[in-house]
C-alpha cells in the first residue's frame, strides 16, 4: 500500500504531502486539483515502469500529457518538479532487505570505515517504510536533469553513479549526487562487486508501484462485441474502459468464481442483473446482461452512460489482485444520489480485498454514506449468484478511510485539508458544498 504521496511543482500543486489509506477520497470544487493527485500516481508508476524521467514518461497507458510545459506548476520549467511515494512494508520484504544488507557487509570488510560505518548504521535500524521520489528539471529544449532518491525510513539513500554505473560512497553517510536511469540504482558495486540491498529496494518499489490501474472520466463507451487483435489477456479496463469486454470476459472463467461472485451481487445494486461476457468465435467478442424491471435479455448499448461507466470501474475491481492501487477519477458520473451511496458498499468491498482505493469525487452522497462501513452489522450483501445464493458482509474501521478537501489557496495552489471522521462518518459538513447549500436553503426559506 503507498502511505504517502508528496508532489512538488506539479500542474496547480505547489506542495502536497498526503498520508494515504486504503479508502482514500479527495473532494471539492472544479479545477481545484483532485485528478492531479490522481495522475501524479499515475505518472509515477509510468517513470518506474520505463525507468526514464517524469517529463519523458508523461505519455502512457494510465496518463497522457502531450505537453511538457502543462507538467510544470505555473509553465516554469527551470524548477524541479519533484513526485514522491512512501510505501509500507511487509515482513517478508523487511526480511528480505535485512538479509541483502547482511549479505552486502560480507562484500565490504576490506572497505573504508565510512562504507563500513553506512551498512552498520542500516542494519541497525528497524525497517518500516521505503520512500521513493523522482525529481526532474528541463535544462534545454529536450535536455533534462532527473534524479531518484530513496529513504529507509527517513534515512535518505542517494547515490553518486559513474559511466560504468558503479556506485560512489564517498564522504559520510549520506552519499549526494546524480543517478542516471532508475534501474540503475539497483547496478551499484563496491571493490567490483554488485551490491544487494539497493537492488532489493529498487525491485520492491517496482512492485508496489507497478500495479496501478487508473480510470479516467472519459470511460463509458462500452460496445456490446468487438474483434481481438491480440491473444493477451489485459489485467487493465483500459483508461478509458476501452478493454472492459475482455476483462469481463475472463472474470466468466469458473477459476475466477471468488473474485467474480461479490461483483455480481454488487452489480444488481445498480439495476445490471447477470452480466456476461465470452467469446463468439475466435476472436470476437460479445456481451449482454438482464435489465430487472423488463426480465429481459439486453446488449450493453442500452445500459444508460451511468450504468456503462460504472461497468467499467466493476470490472477493475473485481478483476484487480490485492495489493493493486486503482485510481478512480469521478465514479459517480450519470448516477442517481440513491446509486451514489451505494457506492460505499462497492468500494468498501475492495478494500476489505485488499486493494487501494483513490478516488476523486464531486459527489457528497457517497461520503456522507462512509458511515455505514463502520457499523458492527457493516453492508450485507445476499442474493442469487451463478453459483447459487451468496451472502456477504463488508465491514472497514475508521482508518481504513481518509478523506480530504481540496480546493485552491490566496495564491491559487492547491491545498489538501484533511476531514475529520469516525465510527459516525463525517464529523463536520464539507465547506465548498455546505457554501452552496447554505446558500439555496437560505433562498427557499425567503420564498416560504
Amino acid at each position: 500500500m503507498i502511505k504517502r504521496v508528496i508532489i512538488e511543482n506539479f500542474k496547480s500543486i505547489k506542495h502536497l504531502d498526503i498520508e494515504l489509506a486504503p479508502l482514500t477520497i479527495f473532494m471539492g470544487p472544479n479545477g481545484s486539483g483532485k485528478s492531479s493527485i490522481l495522475e501524479a500516481i499515475g505518472l509515477m508508476n509510468q517513470a518506474v515502469i520505463m525507468g526514464k524521467s517524469l517529463v519523458e514518461s508523461r505519455i502512457g497507458n494510465l496518463v497522457y500529457i502531450e505537453d511538457k510545459e502543462a507538467l510544470f506548476c505555473k509553465r516554469e520549467l527551470e524548477q524541479w518538479l519533484s513526485l514522491g511515494i512512501e510505501v509500507e512494508l511487509e515482513n517478508n520484504e523487511v526480511s528480505s532487505i535485512r538479509d541483502a544488507i547482511s549479505k552486502d557487509i560480507e562484500y565490504i570488510k576490506d572497505s573504508s570505515e565510512e562504507i563500513k560505518t553506512f551498512f552498520n548504521k542500516l542494519k541497525a535500524k528497524e525497517i518500516k517504510t521505503i520512500k521513493y521520489v523522482n525529481r526532474v528539471r528541463v535544462k534545454e529544449k529536450e535536455e533534462y536533469a532527473y534524479e531518484c532518491v530513496y529513504y529507509i525510513n527517513d534515512t535518505q539513500l542517494k547515490y553518486c553513479m559513474d559511466k560504468e554505473k558503479r556506485l560512489s560512497l564517498p564522504e559520510g553517510l549520506y552519499p549526494v549526487g546524480w543517478s542516471g536511469e532508475f534501474l540503475a540504482f539497483g547496478w551499484a558495486t563496491i571493490n567490483g562487486r554488485s551490491l544487494n540491498f539497493p537492488k532489493e529496494i529498487s525491485e520492491i518499489i517496482k512492485k508496489k508501484i507497478s500495479n496501478v490501474y487508473y480510470l479516467s472520466p472519459e470511460r463509458g463507451s462500452i460496445p456490446w462485441y468487438y474483434k481481438v487483435e491480440s491473444e493477451e489477456t489485459p489485467k487493465y479496463v483500459g483508461r478509458k474502459g476501452e478493454h472492459t469486454l475482455e476483462v469481463l470476459a475472463t472474470l466468466m472463467k469458473p477459476e475466477n468464481d471468488d473474485k467474480r461472485l461479490p461483483y455480481e451481487l454488487l452489480s444488481t445494486q445498480f439495476g445490471i442483473e447477470n452480466v456476461w461476457s465470452g467469446w463468439h468465435k475466435k476472436n470476437i467478442l460479445t456481451s449482454n446482461y438482464k435489465d430487472p424491471w423488463l426480465k429481459s435479455a439486453h446488449k450493453f448499448p442500452s445500459l444508460g452512460y451511468g450504468s456503462k461507466q460504472l461497468l467499467s470501474i466493476i470490472a477493475q475491481l473485481a478483476y484487480s489482485e490485492k495489493g493493486d492501487i486503482i485510481l478512480i477519477d469521478e465514479p459517480e458520473i450519470s448516477l442517481h444520489p440513491e446509486y451514489q451511496v451505494k457506492l460505499t458498499a462497492l468500494f468498501g468491498n475492495a478494500v476489505k480485498e485488499g486493494k487501494q482505493i483513490l478516488l476523486a469525487t464531486h459527489s457528497s452522497y457517497f461520503p456522507l454514506s462512509i458511515h455505514l462501513l463502520f457499523s458492527n452489522e457493516g453492508i450485507k450483501l445476499k442474493g442469487q449468484t451463478t453459483r447459487g445464493e451468496k451472502e456477504f458482509k463488508i465491514k472497514l474501521n475508521v482508518e481504513d478511510v481518509a478523506i480530504y478537501h481540496v480546493t485552491r489557496d490566496k495564491e491559487g495552489y492547491t491545498k489538501a485539508e484533511k476531514l475529520e471522521i469516525d465510527e459516525n462518518g463525517l464529523k463536520e459538513a464539507i465547506p465548498s458544498f455546505a457554501e452552496v447549500e447554505i446558500n439555496l436553503l437560505s433562498r427557499f426559506m425567503k420564498e416560504e
